[in-house]
């Protein structure tokens, strides 16, 4: 038997009011449980907190493949890092993980790496480093030598590890027609 892992699912953006079937169905499917929409439809967003497999498997299969925006957070244990996971259609498909207190975790071992190459490697010494064992001493040291400096380079580098800012999600809207 597998162990429960809390998740929250917060459900926002424009949903076609002959969506909400399946949506039940779905959740029904990943919770066991039979929700009515209503019942956790809260402010602007649709909200369900559950205990299970940490995530809404089905469901968040469904809400994408219908372009209906999502986040979900869940806790981690030994075996999974916890969640945070968000689909905003045309704007953002990610998922981050995050530490006990739900900061989003960044990988540290390119963040050493980065360090170690500056450290190591000056415009002076570049011509050196070209032929270094360890790739990213190579690599830093070749954009030196073709003119790149350290600032451009820790620019590049950090734009790729640091998570993008996520946007929120915009607030829950039942369409009863087709737009024309």
């Amino acid at each position: 038997m597998s162990d429960s892992i809390w998740c929250k699912l917060r459900i926002g953006g424009e949903i076609k009011k002959s969506l909400i079937p399946g949506l039940l169905k779905n959740l029904k499917i990943d919770t066991g449980d039979t929700i009515t929409f209503e019942d956790f439809t809260q402010g602007d967003l649709f909200k369900l907190e559950n205990e299970h497999s940490g995530q809404f498997t089905e469901t968040e299969r469904f809400l994408e493949k219908n372009n209906i925006s999502f986040a979900r957070n869940s806790d981690g244990n030994y075996e999974y890092l916890a969640e945070l996971r968000i689909f905003i259609p045309q704007v953002v498909n990610v998922a981050f993980p995050l530490d006990p207190s739900g900061d989003v975790v960044m990988p540290a071992e390119k963040l050493r790496q980065m360090i170690d190459s500056i450290s190591a490697v000056t415009f002076e010494t570049a011509a050196v480093h070209i032929n270094s064992e360890k790739p990213y001493v190579k690599e830093f040291a070749l954009h030196l030598l073709n003119g790149g400096d350290q600032l451009s380079y820790l620019k590049v580098h950090l734009d790729d590890l640091v998570p993008p800012e996520v946007p929120t999600l915009p607030p829950l809207k039942i369409i009863t027609r087709s737009k024309k």
